[in-house]
This record gives structure tokens, C-alpha cells and sequence, in this order.
């Protein structure tokens, strides 16, 4: 079975509110129970088989974090998996694997006979603990926007810094975007 085909995908969340971790705690909590009957007990079908569910979660970063209970992500450890750290960014020298997992999280935030502390980021318990760290999966589209975002920034600095930032390569631009059916437009800083 390929799950990464989207026949094996399932939205089991829409929320239109605030993406607060206090209120999805809340509204979550129906769909967290049955989520962890599904995940211990199985899903029986008509025929009386009983098959194993196997939860993974995707999103943007942002509402990966709030439902692990992370802190921000401009913090000092910002990574969702590995302990890494802002010094961090950009070394290439370093091997990143899944350094996290569940079970460090369950002593120190659902044993309160525990001294144990969580791994460095995690301020909240996981909302959604039955589903395996390594199970959490950033959106794909999200991650290539703030890529695109990143580069297209570089683009206009480095255009600034050789002086080329002029208005026909503004017209370029606006024409490009226009021939791909994107609406853009530069904006002026207007000192004041």
C-alpha cells in the first residue's frame, strides 16, 4: 500500500477558528478519544474483520506546532523532531535525524509523578499523543511557499544591490506574473 497516494488520505479536522492551542483543545477532544479507541482498538468492518489504523498527521508548521505543544518557531529550538538549534541554521556539516520521540514526551507531561523534564521546545502536552512523532508531516506546499518566499526575496535583494532594481525590470516582472495569471504589484515605501 502506497500512502503516500491520496486514496489513503482522510481529513479528519477542518477548524475555522483561531488556531490557539487552549481552544483546539477543546474542540478537539470528541475527535481525540475516538482517534485513540480507533488507534488501540482497530476499526472492526462488516465481516467482522478488525483492521489496524495507523494515524499520520499533516500540516502547515504552524498547527503542527500548536498540536505538539511547541513554542514558537523564531524560538531557540525551533525544529519539531531534532534538538537542533538557531546556531544551527545552515550547518551543513550536520546530519538532522528524528532525535524526538513520544515517549519523552509522555513522562513529562502526562505522569505527574515524573521529574522528568520534556525535550527542549515542547511547553504543552501533544494534543494528539497516539500518533508517533515521526508520523508528523509538514505540508509539502506550505514548506515550498516559505521556500519561494525566501528566494523571491533573494532575487529582489540581489537586484537591489547590483542597482538593477529600475522600473523596466519592474515591468518584467509585473509582465511575467501577469502571463501566469498571478496578481501582483510592487508597493512604494512612502516616508513620513
Amino acid at each position: 500500500m502506497n500512502i503516500q497516494k491520496s486514496n489513503y488520505h482522510h481529513t479528519i479536522i477542518l477548524y475555522p477558528g483561531i488556531e490557539k492551542y487552549e481552544i483546539l483543545q477543546e474542540v478537539m477532544t470528541p475527535m481525540i478519544n475516538e482517534l485513540n479507541d480507533l488507534v488501540i482498538n482497530g476499526l472492526k468492518d462488516s465481516t467482522g474483520k478488525i483492521w489496524k489504523i495507523k494515524p499520520y498527521f499533516s500540516s502547515d508548521w504552524k498547527f503542527l506546532s500548536i498540536i505538539l505543544g511547541f513554542n514558537a518557531s523564531n524560538a531557540n529550538y525551533f525544529c519539531l523532531w531534532c534538538l537542533c538549534t538557531k546556531k544551527d541554521i545552515g550547518n551543513k556539516n550536520k546530519v538532522y535525524t528524528i532525535e524526538k520521540n513520544m515517549n519523552q514526551l509522555d513522562p513529562a507531561f502526562f505522569n505527574h509523578h515524573s521529574s522528568e523534564k520534556p525535550p527542549p521546545g515542547h511547553i504543552k502536552p501533544p494534543l494528539l499523543k497516539i500518533i508517533p512523532l515521526d508520523y508528523y508531516i509538514a505540508d509539502e506546499l506550505h514548506i515550498m511557499l516559505r521556500i519561494w518566499d525566501q528566494l523571491w526575496l533573494l532575487v529582489l535583494q540581489e537586484l537591489k544591490m547590483q542597482n538593477r532594481f529600475n522600473d523596466s525590470i519592474r515591468a518584467v516582472i509585473i509582465t511575467e506574473m501577469r502571463r501566469i495569471s498571478v496578481t501582483f504589484q510592487f508597493w512604494q515605501d512612502q516616508e513620513t
